[in-house]
């Protein structure tokens, strides 16, 4: 079996450099270029499953990869992208000027290892998708 692991194509959070976690953002006209680009790579690799988070960029990228392969897209909730709390739609230097100085947070590589406000704890995140990643559903691609 391949395990074939897709990140999502751009979006307007992405270019504006904007923490975006459960906020359910599209792709870019940028983006959409990307995802079928990479549509277009992976036409002729043989995929048996996709499995998507929610989040309309990820299923959005699912959804071209899937016009080549005759295969439903299966949307796994854990697959989902943390959630930020009082972080989301947060601009990366706004972030750091406003709100690292009085958190307990800290910030290295763009990755938080924090609970954020109102938000998921880091811990928790990784647990879920290591469950997730271990179902049976994920080992049926």
């Amino acid at each position: 079996m391949k395990l074939i692991l897709v990140r999502h194509g751009e979006t307007l959070s992405n270019r504006e450099n904007r923490v975006q976690g459960i906020t359910d953002t599209e792709l870019s006209d940028h983006g959409h270029a990307q995802v079928e680009k990479l549509a277009e790579s992976l036409r002729y690799e043989p995929i048996d499953g996709i499995v998507s988070s929610p989040l309309k960029r990820a299923y959005q990228t699912a959804q071209a990869i899937s016009k080549f392969h005759k295969t439903a897209i299966e949307v796994e909730n854990n697959l989902q992208e943390m959630n930020h709390g009082d972080f989301e739609n947060v601009t990366i230097a706004e972030l750091k000027e406003k709100h690292l100085p009085r958190s307990p947070c800290q910030m290295e590589n763009r990755s938080l290892t924090c609970r954020c406000a109102r938000g998921t704890q880091s811990k928790k995140l990784s647990e879920t998708q290591r469950i997730s990643l271990s179902s049976p559903m994920a080992w049926q691609l």
